[in-house]
């Protein structure tokens, strides 16, 4: 057995292998899910199947397909197979992926949110319309 762990570890001396200690700030979550304060501003309605785009958690809309990103409130959790959204009408309501949703809210273009540079960082990878929810049913 040790001579095993001996030979592995000459090995991986030999091909350059290397273990990389990760401070738990740096690692970057598998599926992207950005809060923003709750606001009851409601100029849109969205409804759709909730879906996994990529690395991107988003409303797709049944009638065309188009994908829109969900901004939640503060305190929602996502666990990989479904997203518990902290809304204060519907606290602790658990909605899988795939699950048909409606949510009342706030479509805003990217260009339009200059005011919270803390967004900047999704659309990389979720260049999807954000679309803060303010209320879902």
């Amino acid at each position: 057995m040790r001579r095993a762990i001996l030979l592995l570890g000459s090995v991986a001396l030999a091909t350059g292998c290397s273990t990389v200690q990760v401070a738990p700030s740096e690692v970057r979550p598998l599926i992207e899910v950005p809060t923003a304060p709750h606001d009851d501003i409601v100029t849109a309605e969205l409804d759709g199947r909730l879906r996994l785009r990529g690395r991107c958690l988003v409303v797709e809309r049944e009638r065309d397909r188009r994908p829109y990103l969900l901004i939640w409130p503060p305190g929602t959790r996502f666990n990989g197979s479904a997203v518990v959204p902290a809304l204060p009408q519907r606290p602790e309501r658990t909605i899988p992926i795939g699950a048909r949703v409606r949510f009342s809210g706030d479509l805003v273009p990217w260009d339009e949110l200059g005011h919270m540079p803390f967004m900047a960082r999704y659309r990389p990878a979720c260049d999807f319309t954000p679309f803060f929810i303010g209320f879902a049913r």
